[in-house]
């Protein structure tokens, strides 16, 4: 199953149950992140459902742009909240699913388990809308190395490389009600 298709069928899915149970919220963002000494940015689409008055399902893919490769995170956490007022304060963790798309002609893009911590707050703006801020961490990497290649001449080549999202971020955004 290619990239694509994993996206979709998370978007449809986080819609699918939005459909099913009142209270998802959906709703793209903004993120930047450091990792590997470099930074990256991009954005996603995240949906929160609640679970219980204080704990939230939360589910996310995105898009980021390093340097040397580009990646989708694709997420899955709980968090915790606490309210005051119209302001929403939230913290957790989750695990995810990281794909490694690389600008190499010698490695192939790959996938590795990895996961992540966040916390931050959300405001309501109106009846269904909610902006929200966080920061985050992430932990996923992966050593590559192509496949070792004859030389003319003699000897082989290959090529190594350690690519990762291991680094703290942040992302900000608008969620809907649905």
């Amino acid at each position: 199953m290619n990239m694509k298709r994993i996206i979709v069928l998370l978007v449809v899915s986080m819609f699918a149950v939005g459909m099913a149970h009142a209270q998802l919220q959906v709703g793209p963002y903004f993120s930047i992140a450091a990792a590997d000494d470099e930074y990256g940015y991009g954005g996603g689409i995240r949906g929160v459902q609640p679970l219980t008055e204080n704990l939230l399902l939360d589910f996310r893919v995105s898009y980021l742009s390093y340097l040397h490769n580009d990646a989708v995170p694709v997420e899955l956490g709980l968090l915790g909240t606490a309210s005051t007022g119209s302001c929403q304060w939230y913290a957790g963790g989750g695990c995810g699913y990281y794909i490694y798309m690389l600008d190499s002609e010698t490695l192939d893009d790959t996938a590795e388990p990895g996961f992540f911590v966040t916390g931050g707050a959300s405001l309501t703006v109106t009846d269904g809308v909610r902006l929200f801020a966080e920061v985050k961490y992430t932990s996923a990497s992966v050593h590559l190395e192509s496949d070792r290649r004859a030389l003319p001449g003699g000897g082989t080549s290959w090529t190594e490389a350690d690519r990762g999202l291991d680094g703290i971020g942040g992302n900000i955004g608008i969620l809907w009600e649905l």
